[in-house]
């Protein structure tokens, strides 16, 4: 899950912040976390194209310095996030798996996942009010 202060973040009146904190609280706000298979992976290890098991969408994943070593067609339960330049990164955590039976596991942690997201959809109709003393 991403931040709880994203969260709180969107919950202030917007005028409090300039653009750029807008649309990187934005797009926080719009992360994808999903099971995705590891498509192919440049040679310098920092770019990352995978596909979203859930909807089938491909990613390309822009990295500075991952230390983990995956191979393409890894499966990875993942969280991706758009900068601001508009290019996905991993945010957190990422784990891979190795697994026996594919089909059952893809299906368990993609309906983890949408359990998870219900739950967040839920959150967000909680409204928050705040007054801001200058």
């Amino acid at each position: 899950m991403v931040s709880i202060a994203m969260e709180m973040a969107k919950s202030f009146p917007m005028d409090f912040f300039n653009e750029e904190d807008k649309k990187i609280i934005k797009n926080f706000l719009n992360y994808k976390e999903s099971l995705f298979e590891i498509l192919k992976i440049s040679l310098d290890h920092r770019d990352y194209l995978i596909r979203n098991l859930a909807d089938k969408r491909k990613y390309l994943i822009k990295t500075l310095d991952l230390p983990a070593r995956f191979k393409e067609r890894d499966l990875i339960q993942a969280i991706i996030v758009k900068n601001l330049e508009d290019e996905y990164f991993f945010y957190g955590g990422v784990k891979s798996f190795t697994i026996s039976n594919t089909k059952e596991f893809i299906k368990e942690i993609l309906n983890e996942i949408k359990i998870e997201s219900k739950i967040r959809a839920e959150r967000e109709k909680i409204k928050v009010e705040w007054k801001i003393q200058k």
